[in-house]
Parts: structure tokens; sequence; C-alpha cells
């Protein structure tokens, strides 16, 4: 029956391979004077690193579980894993937790030749007695010492409920969502995704929230728990939006630690976030204030009669920087990434708007070029496809200008039409003039003319 080690860790007894050279090297540098040495991008110097950084009185154990898996991965022909820094921390992340290994070193053998399998076959090996949730193979890539412990008491035989700083409230369902957390996530990364599927989020929804900005956020633990369980309980909601409220959330509970999520809805939040969006937008432009002349397209303003009231459609160019800003904020997407290129006279911006006595929605915004006149983007809120009725509109100016639809739009659902061409007419149907005949008897004459010459 296989037990974890908690003496000492054994020496690995070596093949043929062990007279190598970069066994030697290793031998070599693991018994000589311990000091701190700089990687410089060369095998022997990132040995000399990694040895250097583990010492030799206080924690042997560790050294000797380092040195026991270089000589076994380059025995095993691991060498893509011995070349590369990031792996070589990976071998000493392992290290650290040398005896408690439940299976010798020295029996594991190469799966394949991919480094990053060969890794998670050689963790699972060593400290994997259960099963064991694979995502947490990738804490052996981070500096977190704790994830890399989960993984270490889950593959014991310890439950999820053991393990030493998981968040508050962390339920029991939650737990059973993180310990199925599908490979391909981080550990903080899992941690959100079971908080959200226990909060009752879909799957999907989960996932969005999952690899949101809620994996990077620090501190203030019960505010963050409270904004994950605020938005599982929203319908879907747009990747856009939600990284906007995140993005205000994280600057408001900095500046007011006071602040909750309690009685907030997600209207009001959005209101809020747009509000703060464009004020720091103001504020980082301020000394940056930019305009710019008309670029020479025609304007639209087309007036309709619908119940008996008037509405108009305007198109207005934006011609500023703070225009720009408010459009990006009004309609939900990053226009003012623009300002440069109409500065430059590259590109010009219009708003496609709607207004019914004092009521003014915004429909789309379109991209033209100054110089061919051709639409580039035509873009509705959240860079949605445009609605009939803006599209409708934006048919009415097309006409009006004589210009072309490009299709080069990012959301594109449905073309503009173009008007069709004019009708082709019969021989039969032209008709000449006195003028027209006495031009063609002309030309006839001196046809003849050059000929006899």
């Amino acid at each position: 029956m296989e037990t974890l080690y908690t003496t000492h860790a054994s020496e690995v007894k070596t093949t043929s391979k062990a007279t190598s050279k970069y066994i030697t090297l290793v031998e070599k540098i693991y018994n000589a004077e311990n000091k701190p040495q700089e990687y410089k991008g060369t095998v022997e110097s990132l040995l000399w690193s990694s040895f250097s950084k583990m010492s030799k009185t206080r924690t042997t154990w560790k050294r000797v579980t380092f040195k026991n898996l270089l000589i076994h991965m380059y025995t095993e022909g691991c060498y893509n894993v011995l070349k590369s820094h990031i792996y070589i921390q990976v071998l000493a992340n392992v290290s650290t937790f040398g005896l408690k290994m439940v299976r010798p070193i020295e029996r594991w053998q190469r799966p394949n030749f991919d480094p990053e399998r060969q890794l998670e076959s050689l963790i699972n090996h060593c400290f994997a007695k259960y099963p064991t949730p694979s995502f947490l193979v990738s804490s052996f890539y981070e500096p977190s010492l704790r994830y890399q412990l989960w993984y270490v008491q889950l593959g014991s035989g310890k439950s999820v409920k053991t393990l030493k700083g998981l968040p508050d409230k962390f339920t029991s369902k939650m737990m059973h969502e993180f310990r199925n957390t599908p490979k391909g996530f981080s550990v903080r990364q899992a941690i959100i995704r079971a908080q959200a599927l226990g909060f009752g989020a879909s799957q999907q929804y989960a996932e969005e929230l999952t690899l949101s900005r809620l994996s990077q956020v620090e501190g203030n633990a019960l505010f963050w728990i409270s904004v994950i369980q605020f938005f599982a309980n929203q319908k879907q909601i747009t990747h856009l939006i939600l990284c906007n409220i995140l993005e205000f959330l994280e600057a408001r509970i900095q500046r007011d630690r006071l602040f909750t999520m309690k009685g907030r809805t997600l209207e009001s939040l959005l209101s809020q976030a747009q509000e703060w969006y464009l004020e720091m937008q103001k504020m980082r432009n301020k000394a940056n204030y930019l305009s710019w002349p008309p670029s020479g397209v025609t304007e639209m303003r087309l007036e309709t009669i619908k119940d008996g009231s008037i509405v108009t459609y305007v198109a207005k160019e934006l011609l500023t920087s703070d225009e720009l800003y408010q459009e990006g904020c009004d309609m939900n997407h990053c226009v003012a990434d623009y300002i440069d290129d109409c500065y430059a006279k590259e590109t010009s911006i219009f708003s496609l708007r709607r207004q019914e006595g004092d009521t003014i929605k915004k429909l789309a915004t379109i991209e033209i070029d100054p110089r061919t006149l051709d639409i580039l983007q035509a873009e509705g809120n959240c860079n949605t496809p445009l609605s009939p009725e803006a599209t409708k509109a934006l048919n009415h100016w097309i006409s009006i200008l004589g210009i072309k639809e490009k299709g080069t739009c990012s959301n594109q659902v449905q073309n503009i039409p173009e008007d069709p061409p004019p009708p082709i007419k019969e021989f039969s149907d032209i008709h000449f003039g006195t003028r027209g005949w006495g031009i063609i008897l002309y030309l006839i004459i001196r046809i003849i003319i050059a000929l006899m010459h």
C-alpha cells in the first residue's frame, strides 16, 4: 500500500545515461557552494539559478527532490522540459512538496513527447493517490503554494471542504462544482465559476463571468462575492456591458469601502457605469481635446409623418473628441478609438438619430471614408446589426449622396441594398433629333475623306 513520504526524499537510481554531461553538470551544481546566481539564457545558468534558491541546510529534501527530478526527466528523454525556464520552475514547485509524494520518482515513465503533458503526468504520478481535478495542475505554473498544496491534499484523499483558504460562504454545491471544473481554467477562475453556478447561473453565463476581470480583482472578498451573486441572478447580458460595470465597480469600491450591492439594479449600475466612464475619459483627455473641420460629406435631415407626429431622422457628423466619447458611451462601443483618424481626416464618423418631439434616440454609428465616400462601418448599439428602421433611414441617405456601402462592418447581418441600375433601352426606343442626324452625317463625310487620302 502506497503512503505519503514524511521523512526524506530518496535518491534516484540513474540508468546508463548517468555518465552524460547533463547529469554530471546537475551533480556538480548540486554539490557546489550555494551562491545567488542569475539566469543568463543558458541551460547551465538555469540550473545554477534554480539550485541557488534552495537552501542546503533548511530544506535539503527540496534540493534532493529537484536533483532527482532533473536526472530522471533526462533519463526519460524529456529534453524540451529541461531546456525551458518555465518548465524548470514547475519542477522546482513540485520539489517543494517532495516529502508528500505518494510514488517514487523513478517509477514514472514518459507518456509522450509533449512537455506539458509530460509534466501533468509527472505531477499526477507524484501526488494523485486518488482522482484529482486536472485543472489544478495549472497551479504548479503559478507562484501560489496554497493552490499547489490543494492539489497535493486532494490527491491524498482529502475533501474540498478541508482546504484552507477557500472563500467565505462556499457552499456544498460550490465545492462540488469546484472539484468538477473542466481543464483549462486557472484556480481563481475555477472558484468564480463554482460560485456563479452555486448562486444559480447557467453554465454558459458562469463561464462568461469566469473569463471577465473578476478573476483579477484583489481584496474586498465579501463585496466581490456579492457582485458574483448579483450577476448570477441576472439574465444573460453582453460581455461589453459586463466589463463596463465591473470596471466601474472596481474603481468605486476602491474609492468608497462602504459601497455595497444591496438594492442595486442592472439598469442603475449600467447608467452609473456609463456616467463614470464618460467622466474618466473626459478627465484623461482634457489636456488633449481635439476638434476637426467637417469632412464635406453632406449631413442628412429627413422629416416623415408617423401616426400624425413628425419624426425626423438626422445623420450628424461628430467633430470633436468629446462627441466621439459621448457616442461611444451612449452606443456601448469603441468609436472613441477613431479620434486620431478623424483628426487626420482619414475617416469621418456620423451619428444616425431619430427625433420625435423632445425625444432623441440614437440608431447607429456610421463610418465613411471622406475620400472615396465608401461606408466602412454601420453599427447599432453594442455593435449589433442595424434595425430595419435604421437601415431604411441609411438607405435614404445613401440615395441622396450617391455613395455605396463597402461591406466591412464587423457585425453585419443585412447588406444595405444599392439602387437598381437603370433599364437598358432597346435600339428601337432611341430617338435622334435633327442635331443628332447632322452629327452622324458629318462623321460619315470625315471618314470618307480619310479613306480617299
